[in-house]
């Protein structure tokens, strides 16, 4: 970064230049009329030439409230010690200004450089700037302060130019007056800046407050979420235990089942049947095997007290190669298979 310390230049650029012109960019502001009230100006005592005095609002013709207390004290010249000349230059900002008036007033003034006391007042007028000079000699100004010392009694006074449309002449008191008005101006941007400051956190409060409720309803949500979760689990456990507990019941009401059916099917059976094949499917029981009269053992087996339903033969029974005995294929349902169906 090209940064010249001594002259505030950054790559070229006058950085004093820049806040100078920022300044003067807002002190031409506070002179909008839109703007004026934040430059309240202070009540004047003016000493006008002879015995005379009014009291202004600042270095105006508008006359200050009647009861108001003074904060300054001006004397007013007489016009017949005082040059004034009128010049219209281009608009320029207040210290361009300055500096064209001083080479103005190097050129207009009759007396040396250093004897010479002078002011100016500023218009716009028509895209141009209006600029009055007043000059007087510092040795005529002396006098005039001199003269009225017992109405100034300890005041440090400002010095005017014209009584109905007053120019201040530089190097007096006016200073101090333009100290305590940039002061004023202060306070009331700070109340101002302090006033929107208020106002933002009163518009911001019911944001802030809801965002609040929002994270603590997120918060109470996420501990609800964690304690479900364990219900939860303990809901989904219970569920699983009582599933297995159903599998195991159904599985030892089968194996009790299977028991009985072929307790049942071995007393049915006749000595001179045997059984070849057993199938079991739930409450479907289908038998193979041989047996001297397969008809009455399926008459036996489809008996009320068995227990067993739906007696029937899927196959014809067919008489058995090199035997007397018949070959069989007799499928039933036990009694709860039945009522299932």
């Amino acid at each position: 970064m090209a940064l010249d310390a001594g002259s505030l230049n950054l790559f070229g650029f006058d950085l004093g230049r820049l806040v100078q012109v920022w300044r003067n960019g807002w002190s031409e502001a506070f002179r909008w009329p839109a703007l004026a009230w934040l430059s309240p100006q202070e009540a004047v005592r003016v000493l006008l030439p002879g015995a005379g005095e009014v009291l202004r609002l600042g270095a105006t013709s508008e006359p200050a409230p009647s009861g108001t207390k003074p904060a300054a004290v001006a004397v007013v010249l007489s016009d017949d010690g005082v040059l004034f000349r009128e010049i219209t230059l281009p608009p320029l900002a207040h210290d361009e200004l300055r500096q064209a008036l001083e080479l103005e007033v190097l050129a207009l003034s009759p007396f040396a450089a250093g004897d010479t006391v002078w002011g100016w007042d500023a218009e716009p007028a028509a895209g141009r700037m209006r600029v009055r000079l007043a000059l007087a000699a510092r040795a005529h100004v002396e006098a005039a302060l001199t003269a009225e010392r017992l109405r100034l009694g300890a005041a440090d006074p400002e010095v005017w130019a014209a009584v109905a449309a007053p120019i201040v002449l530089q190097g007096f008191a006016e200073g101090r007056r333009a100290q305590r008005k940039r002061a004023a101006r202060l306070r009331l941007l700070s109340v101002l800046a302090l006033t929107l400051l208020l106002v933002l956190a009163l518009a911001a409060t019911p944001v802030l407050q809801a965002r609040e409720r929002v994270f603590n309803a997120q918060q109470r949500y996420g501990e609800l979420e964690r304690e479900a979760a364990a219900a939860l689990g303990a809901r989904n456990a219970l569920a699983v235990g009582n599933e297995r507990v159903h599998v195991l019941q159904e599985y030892l009401h089968g194996n009790q089942d299977l028991l009985v059916t072929l307790e049942l099917i071995t007393r049915l059976m006749p000595d001179d049947a045997y059984l070849k094949r057993l199938e079991i499917d739930g409450r479907k029981v289908r038998i193979f095997g041989e047996a001297s009269n397969a008809s009455q053992l399926m008459n036996a087996l489809g008996a009320p007290d068995t227990g067993f339903t739906e007696v029937k033969a899927p196959s014809p029974i067919s008489r058995a190669r090199r035997s007397d005995k018949e070959n069989f294929v007799i499928e039933f349902f036990t009694a709860r298979s039945a009522a299932a169906k």
